[in-house]
């Protein structure tokens, strides 16, 4: 590497050597010839004068000149003429900084004649001025007028510019005052332009002064002829960076578009050939551009716009060709796309050629569509063109080739939307293709739910004929999951009245009911249309075919020639036959439709449960608006299917009576049907037959059962009911006989008689009726059913019985002894379907009227009444039951102990939940074996809740009100006399909880003829309590006022009372309860709080565990004889306290002074009471005469004593005092002489003491002590 490199120094030295010399040379040579030239100054000088003069004369204008002299311009001499000056008429002044104006010295010397050569202009500034038809510039005038650059002044001056040999254009300025007054500043224009024998090299560049200055570039390389300027030749570069279009539209000719802002950049190449542009390659970069529609006043919007456009001219025409062209246009981004337009010019023909076109962006633009297009503008159509081919000639389009692909559209019309359609179109005014190749097609009809076909293919070819058009269906394909349909065929004389049809396809489907909405509208019936889109419900499959020939007008070709004929099989249908009929379900079945009739033949099917193996359908005339099914099929079931298919058709209102019926095992029916499909018509004619064969058959009413076995015979039917037939069975191992007959005189009906007999037995059994416990024996049956067809008239049910075989253990009236006779008639008219009338008697004694309205496939009781004794019960016009009568005799024990027999049973239907009023009269009440007579007993319902008694009777009578809701009784009773039983065997038993709230008040209360006042019960019970709150006896002698609480809780029992008596007059109080009024008080009371284990109603005194206080005040207590104490039981107690059993110590007689008894102030007693026994510690009674302290026990079960008595006379101190008040003053004197004869002997006995024990009636009675004073003094001595 080092060598060649010194080698290749070595020979550059070598050279530079050699022509060293002639360099030098050359250099002093054009030194000196650049030398003389400069010389020559001083002498051009001396023409400046000359070139003023002649310069002036020929531009008609001054022109001054600061200096001229001799100068290069590189290699070339030139003249340098500084501050060269034309000044105008009106002082306008136009400066030439500096000009230049050369020779082509050697070329001048060569031809021997003085040639252009360089024409330099240097720091030029002009100011221009747009007028209508021309420029003007100012400082420059022609002919005493402003000179004006037009279209003829351009060739002059550009003519004289071209025979420069080089024209240079340096730091040239210029404004533009345009007509409108805007204003055009060009900054910077230099410009070359070098002339080779006729062959231009131009260079040129500019900037036009504005906020964001344009940058112009020119470089263009052409031949010019300047005596032929219009043959100009060459190649063209132009380019406008940040160049702004709106400020050249004033240029532009009138457009149907104004653009009101935007900045491109630009670079174009041109090609002329001959004068004329032979082609343009414009690279184009738009910005923001905001296009005016003038014509219809929109605006587009071009966020940007990129092509690469090539127009070029051809030898028929021309085209534009454009590439790499993106845009994004009123907001959306279209791809980069491809463009050609060709145009003939002859024939006046386009061709256009778009690469893609996106619908959806192309129909969005506010471009000024045609008419026509408005209503595809409607449908806002998506998708994309490819390779789309358009012809036009003279402004029609007669020419349409396209690949279109993912084509969707929104519903416009009658035509749904669709998504996703890809194929090719064709088209010509007299013919076209449309080829389908679609994947994922949807189709998304109005008012139906979208559905995908995966597959969508299609070749349709039309053709305009001579005799008109013509349709091929060469091949259509819809192909999803559920679905494969292919059909072919033509259409003929399409929109014309002969056009015909001739379609044949093939179709297989899954889930295919969900394609029966799909069905057009308006083709069918819209009844028949309803019925086949709602009540087809379900079609697991159907595969089938299709065939259509014959004129399209005359279609279904009922009446007219032509084939309409549609064969398939189906499984798995559900179908209703109209909204009041079940479902009919899993049905496989060979379909038929041909013209307007349809058949089917079904395999199998399930009609609600019924297995159906055979059954013929048929629909004639199809579209007449009258449209029937007729079913024809024979069935061998089980009853029950049978029945629940049946009773889930409208067949169900004419056969409700039979809903009960239940027929077990399998039997045959012979079935005929004619159903209209319409609702509005429900009418449905049935005929059939059934068989049976020693089938059990059941008759349910309500919870009631009765089982007929070994059924057989046959019964005829129709929609109605039966019409014949006779059927035997068992009925509880009897005999049963069933014969049905029609009639048609005087009225149409049919008739059932039933015969037989039954016993209480199994009477009970299907009623679970616990009343029948009470009945025995067997009863023959009579029965006659009438059946009428029409609606006017009500079916009648006729049931008779003597019971003679019956027993009846019930208190009198209805008792009765197997044996005797007791007619029963019962008969039910059905007015219709809800309602019941039962009218019922029993042997004259029992008559009742009951209506009755169907509720939930049972009949509820609605109104009525039961009436006892003679007479016929009527129908009141209130809700609910009434019950009256008269009894002889009401024995409530004899009903207890008859009702005590029946078995206990809930039941939510008991009749007092109907009953609303009641009222009896009773001869003889029997109320715990004792008689009361005429007692009259009402009850009235007043609401939901409350109920109102009224009762009347000798020993009792009043008005009181029962709430439900709150199990309350309130009320006033007139008068209580209540007889306590002595004998207590009818043990009570009750709870709490069946003891309601009380609030009662009476005015005149007995108990045992003994007349006690009034009496006030208030109370309230819970579940495990009864609380007593009060209790009220109020007489003018006494008041007592009580209350208590009882609670059972897990089968213990525990009462609790508290009693207060205050005594206003003690010896009354004592009449009142048929006492002697041995003791007498004005003040006193009585509290007792006590308690015992067990309930209230279970009173004992050997129970009962208690204490109580007695007081009593300012008494007395009488003396009474033998017969009074054993009366009063305590009487003997009550003896000794009178002072009758104080010993007689003395000789002398008081029984004068105690003959009416003892007096005392005061009586306290506090006693305990348990287990029977009452005692006491601490009780006394004080007087004036003696105290008397006691103490002991009272057993009150056993009427025993075991009292001790101590009693302190204060005969010394006060005997006298009380002898005088109570036997005046001679009384009182002769107790003071006795007082002052036993003085000495009484005042040592200080009191006495006894044991009274035994029985109340005849107790002992013993003087225990006498207690003695003590004498201190006697002691002492």
């Amino acid at each position: 590497m080092k060598i060649s490199t010194n080698k290749l120094k070595h020979t550059f030295k070598k050279i530079l050597k050699k022509i060293k010399i002639p360099v030098v040379f050359l250099i002093v040579l054009f030194a000196i010839v650049f030398s003389l030239f400069r010389a020559l100054t001083p002498w051009a000088a001396k023409y400046k004068s000359e070139f003023e003069s002649q310069a002036s004369i020929r531009l008609g204008q001054p022109v001054t000149i600061q200096s001229l002299e001799t100068s290069w311009y590189w290699f070339k001499p030139v003249l340098k003429l500084n501050d060269v000056r034309l000044h105008d008429n009106q002082n306008n002044i136009l400066t030439l900084n500096k000009l230049l104006v050369g020779i082509d010295l050697w070329d001048s010397l060569w031809n021997w004649q003085i040639r252009p050569g360089v024409l330099y202009l240097g720091d030029v500034d002009l100011v221009l001025h747009q007028k209508q038809d021309h420029w003007e510039i100012d400082g420059l005038k022609y002919d005493k007028q402003s000179m004006q650059v037009n279209s003829g002044s351009y060739l002059t001056i550009l003519g004289w510019l071209l025979s420069q040999e080089s024209v240079i254009v340096k730091h040239l300025s210029a404004k533009a005052y345009l007509v409108d007054g805007a204003v055009i500043a060009l900054k910077e224009f230099n410009f070359k332009a070098v002339n080779s024998y006729g062959n231009y090299k131009i260079y040129g560049n500019a900037e036009l002064q504005q906020k964001n200055p344009t940058a112009i570039s020119l470089v263009a390389k052409i031949h010019i002829n300047p005596e032929e300027i219009s043959k100009l030749e060459g190649k063209i570069y132009i380019s406008l960076q940040n160049f702004i279009p709106t400020q050249w539209s004033k240029f532009l000719p009138n457009l149907p578009y104004t653009m009101k802002k935007g900045v491109c950049n630009l670079d174009s190449w041109l090609d002329m050939k001959n004068g004329k542009l032979a082609s343009l390659q414009t690279v184009v970069d738009f910005k923001n551009i905001s296009l005016l529609d003038t014509v219809r006043a929109k605006t587009h919007n071009i966020k940007s716009l990129q092509a690469n456009i090539l127009w070029k001219n051809t030898r028929f025409g021309w085209k534009i060709l454009a590439d790499k062209i993106k845009l994004n246009l009123d907001g959306l981004i279209w791809p980069e796309n491809k463009l050609s337009i060709v145009y003939f010019d002859e024939e006046q023909k386009y061709s256009l050629y778009v690469q893609k076109l996106m619908l959806s962006s192309l129909f969005a633009t506010n471009i000024a569509w045609p008419n026509e297009m408005r209503e595809i503008l409607k449908a806002r159509p998506k998708g994309e063109l490819y390779d789309t081919q358009l012809h036009f000639k003279e402004s029609k389009l007669n020419y349409i080739l396209t690949r279109f692909s993912n084509i969707s559209w929104y519903p416009i019309k009658k035509i749904p939307a669709v998504e996703n359609i890809s194929g090719v179109l064709y088209w010509e005014p007299t013919e076209g293709r449309l080829v389908l190749d679609s994947e994922k097609t949807t189709l998304i009809p109005k008012k139906y739910p979208p559905i995908t076909f995966e597959v969508f293919n299609s070749d349709i070819y039309w053709k305009e004929l001579n005799n008109g058009l013509r349709i091929d269906l060469d091949r259509f394909i819809l192909s999803n999951d559920n679905l494969v349909l292919s059909a072919s065929g033509v259409l003929d004389n399409f929109k014309k009245p002969d056009s015909s049809i001739r379609l044949e396809g093939e179709f297989s489907a899954k889930n295919a009911s969900q394609f029966l909405e799909y069905i057009p509208s308006g083709h069918l019936k819209p009844k028949f249309e309803e019925w086949l889109k709602k009540d087809v419900r379900k079609i697991n499959s159907a595969c089938g075919r299709v065939l259509i020939n014959g004129k399209l007008d005359d279609f279904p070709f009922d009446s007219k020639a032509g084939e309409f004929l549609v064969t398939s099989h189906v499984s798995g249908v559900d179908i209703a036959i109209n909204n009041n009929w079940p479902l009919n379900q899993d049905i496989n079945a060979d379909l038929e439709f041909k013209k307007r009739d349809f058949t089917a033949n079904v395999d199998s099917a399930n009609l609600q449960g019924l297995a159906v193996n055979k059954l013929n359908l048929a629909v004639n005339n199809i579209g007449s608006g009258r449209e029937s099914l007729l079913i024809h099929g024979e069935v061998d079931a089980p009853g029950s299917d049978i029945k629940k298919y049946i009773y889930h058709t409208p067949l169900n209102t004419r056969l409700a009576r039979w809903k009960k019926l239940e027929i077990a095992d399998e039997f045959w029916v012979d079935l005929n049907l004619d159903i209209p499909l319409y609702p509005e018509n429900n009418h449905v004619v049935a005929l059939g037959e059934m068989v049976f064969s020693e089938n059990p058959v059941a008759f349910n009413f309500d919870n009631t059962k009765v089982l007929i076995d070994d059924v057989t015979g046959n019964l005829k039917f129709n929609e109605y009911g039966l019409t014949t037939g006779q059927l035997k069975g068992m009925l509880d191992g009897s005999p049963l006989s069933l014969q049905a007959r029609s009639l048609i005189s005087p009225k149409e009906r049919t008739e059932i008689s039933v015969f037989g007999e039954m016993s209480i037995d199994y009477l009970r059994k299907v009623t679970s009726m616990p009343i029948f416990s009470l009945f025995g024996g067997s009863f023959n049956i009579s029965a006659l059913w009438t059946i009428y067809p029409s609606v006017n008239n009500s079916d009648n049910l006729l049931v008779e019985s003597n019971l003679q075989e019956v027993s009846i253990d019930l208190p009198p009236p209805f008792n009765k002894s197997a044996g005797a006779i007791a007619l029963l008639k019962a008969e039910i008219e059905f007015a219709n379907k809800d309602n019941l009338l039962a009218q019922i008697n029993f042997n004259n004694i029992l008559d009742a009227k009951l209506f009755f309205r169907s509720k939930k496939e049972n009949f509820s009781f609605t109104k009525g009444e039961i009436l006892i004794g003679n007479g016929s019960a009527g129908l009141p016009n209130q809700v609910g039951l009434h019950i009256s009568g008269i009894f002889d005799s009401f024995d409530t024990s004899k009903w207890a102990t008859t009702l005590s027999k029946i078995p206990k049973k809930d039941s939510s239907s008991s009749s007092i939940n109907f009953l609303y009023s009641a009222d009896f009269k009773i001869n003889d009440f029997i109320l715990s074996g004792k008689s009361y007579k005429d007692l009259v007993f009402k009850v009235q319902k007043n609401t939901k809740n409350e109920w109102s008694f009224n009762f009347n009777q000798v020993n009792f009578s009043g008005n009181l009100l029962y709430d439900i809701s709150t199990n309350s009784v309130s009320g006033v009773m007139d008068k209580l006399f209540v007889n306590l039983p002595n004998d207590k065997s009818n043990k009570l038993s009750f709870k709490p909880r069946d003891i309601p709230n009380l609030d009662i008040s009476v005015k005149d209360f007995k108990v045992n003829e003994l007349s006690l006042g009034s009496l006030e019960v208030k109370s309230n019970s819970t579940a495990t309590d009864f609380n007593l709150n009060s209790l009220i006896i109020k007489s003018p002698d006494f008041i007592i006022n009580g209350e208590g609480k009882w609670r059972s809780v897990a089968g213990k029992d525990k009462t609790g009372v508290k009693t207060n008596i205050e005594i206003k007059d003690l010896a009354k109080s004592l009449e009142r309860f048929n006492i002697s009024p041995v003791v007498s008080s004005r003040h006193g009371s009585v509290n007792f709080d006590g308690q015992w284990n067990s309930a209230a109603y279970d009173f004992s005194l050997k129970n009962l565990v208690g204490d109580m206080y007695v007081i009593l005040r300012n008494g007395r207590i009488s003396n009474f004889d033998k017969s009074v104490e054993e009366k009063l039981g305590l009487g003997k107690l009550l003896s000794i306290l009178s002072l009758q059993t104080i010993p007689r110590r003395l000789k002398l007689d008081f029984s004068d002074l105690a003959q009416d008894g003892y007096s005392f102030d005061v009586f306290k007693g506090v006693f305990d009471l348990n287990s029977g026994v009452m005692s006491t510690t601490d009780s006394y009674i004080d007087g004036p005469v003696a105290y008397a302290k006691m103490s002991g026990s009272f057993d009150l079960t056993k009427h025993l004593y075991d009292i001790n008595l101590k009693i302190t006379p204060y005969i010394t101190a006060s005997l006298p005092v009380v002898a005088t008040i109570a036997g005046g003053p001679i009384a009182g004197f002769a107790t003071w002489v006795a007082s002052s004869i036993i003085n000495k002997g009484m005042q040592n006995i200080s009191g006495y003491t006894y044991k009274i024990s035994g029985p109340w009636k005849d107790p002992v009675v013993q003087q225990v002590k006498i207690y003695k004073k003590s004498h201190p003094d006697k002691k002492s001595s």
